[in-house]
């Protein structure tokens, strides 16, 4: 982080780890300005869509956010299907709004593939409304649709803040990081984590928040000086197995006659009929979703 911070001195000034464009300041009158203009947008939301779509992670809202509020690190252990990739950025960026400093809310959030960040950005968007659509946007290589200033949610991937780092090594203007996935463990992402650990001496506001589903999470806390670990329970959706035979009953055929199992001589060919019959029949008869 030293080394980084004498190479973004020798170039001049820094660039805003949201935008990526130059960094400047916000002025006390625009943070003001900001705040309140995201606090009128919020209020005119009407109903929200965790209230109409409520997930695990809801209940322990107040939990999550007094412990990033009162430590600079905080480990979210959160079970598969809790929804902590979609709905901790936006708890984070709704209480900065209600209590009138939206504009100071400005989260980067890492996930651990191309896919994720761009899914999952336009997901939260979709669930923040058309209201609070330009706060949300995404980075990934080749491709950039960044946030409005102040009171942004910016998801990437773990590369770019990589490279983010090295034009603003204290990630000035940026109010919390969230590392999503950060049981996953590859090598990018522990660099990261070494790389964020020194960067909260230079920025002590920064918040830094390890989302993990599964692993030792213990040592994640014990590595950033037994920080708190904060438990949520999740749940799986209902799975009912379905084998060859009632699948065939189900499109009215029958094995034999329709359906030969063909071998090669070293693997099973796959039955390109069966498949596109099931599909169309799903498509046709299944639940929604």
């Amino acid at each position: 982080a030293d080394d980084m911070m004498n190479l973004s001195k020798e170039s001049g000034a820094i660039s805003d780890a949201i935008t990526g464009k130059t960094y400047i300041p916000m002025l006390e009158a625009e943070e003001v300005r900001l705040s309140q203009n995201l606090l009128a947008l919020w209020k005119r939301r009407g109903s929200s869509w965790q209230e109409s779509h409520p997930l695990p992670v809801d209940p322990h809202k107040d939990t999550i956010l007094s412990a990033i509020e009162q430590n600079p690190v905080v480990v979210i252990a959160g079970d598969t299907g809790c929804g902590k990739t979609t709905r901790i950025p936006q708890l984070l960026l709704e209480h900065y709004i209600l209590e009138g400093r939206g504009a100071r809310c400005n989260v980067v959030i890492t996930q651990p593939r191309r896919i994720s960040a761009i899914s999952v950005a336009q997901r939260v968007a979709q669930e923040l409304g058309p209201n609070m659509r330009k706060n949300v946007g995404y980075q990934v290589r080749l491709e950039s649709k960044p946030p409005a200033r102040g009171g942004a949610l910016l998801f990437c991937t773990v590369g770019i803040l990589l490279r983010k780092l090295q034009g603003n090594p204290s990630l000035e203007g940026v109010s919390h990081v969230v590392v999503d996935e950060v049981h996953e463990r590859d090598v990018n992402t522990d660099f990261l984590l070494i790389l964020l650990k020194g960067i909260q001496k230079l920025n002590p506001d920064l918040r830094l928040v390890l989302m993990s589903a599964t692993g030792d999470n213990q040592r994640f806390s014990h590595y950033f000086g037994d920080c708190p670990v904060v438990k949520v329970p999740g749940f799986m959706y209902p799975v009912k197995e379905y084998y060859l035979e009632e699948i065939l009953a189900k499109l009215g055929r029958h094995r034999h006659r329709h359906y030969e199992i063909k071998q090669s001589d070293d693997e099973c060919v796959l039955d390109l009929d069966l498949i596109t019959d099931l599909v169309l029949q799903i498509d046709a008869h299944g639940e929604p979703g």
